[in-house]
């Protein structure tokens, strides 16, 4: 388990990491937190696309989303958004996820609280709202990462 931004933890399990809401933190006891409830799950599998690939089938939901895993430059972390992270939302322009964040309307007071998955300072999943362009899976990838968001 790993303590996140915002009160919220990950831990692995046998399915893929599952995100949780402490309701008391590390830091103001010093020990794990006694209660805590699920914030929800992230669960990744990886996809061989061997000519599978059709547009159709690709998720269009807005908790499942296919990434193209060969881009992944680094680590996949998550974690709240901070003041560098960036995303492509077409093919050629960038844009900051806290520019994303105000276009979008989330409330201030909520932005820390958001979480997103990112290699680096690119953000490649905003979970629960989009990928950055550049991860996007196309006739050419060869390797997809499925991510699934449940639960929170």
């Amino acid at each position: 388990q790993i303590d996140l931004p915002g009160g919220v933890a990950a831990k692995r399990t046998y399915d893929g990491i599952e995100i949780i809401r402490q309701t008391q933190s590390r830091a103001e006891t010093g020990k794990a937190a006694p209660e805590s409830d699920a914030a929800g799950k992230l669960e990744l599998r990886f996809v061989e696309n061997g000519d599978i690939l059709q547009a159709e089938e690709i998720p269009q939901k807005s908790y499942t989303k296919w990434i193209d895993y060969d881009k992944i430059d680094g680590s996949l972390v998550i974690r709240s958004p901070q003041a560098e992270d960036f995303f492509y939302f077409n093919d050629k322009n960038c844009k900051f996820v806290k520019d994303y964040m105000v276009n979008e309307k989330i409330p201030k007071a909520d932005r820390e609280k958001q979480l997103l998955l990112a290699d680096g300072s690119h953000m490649v999943y905003f979970l629960g709202r989009r990928i950055s362009n550049y991860y996007k899976v196309t006739e050419d990838t060869r390797h997809i990462l499925e991510i699934t968001v449940t639960g929170g």
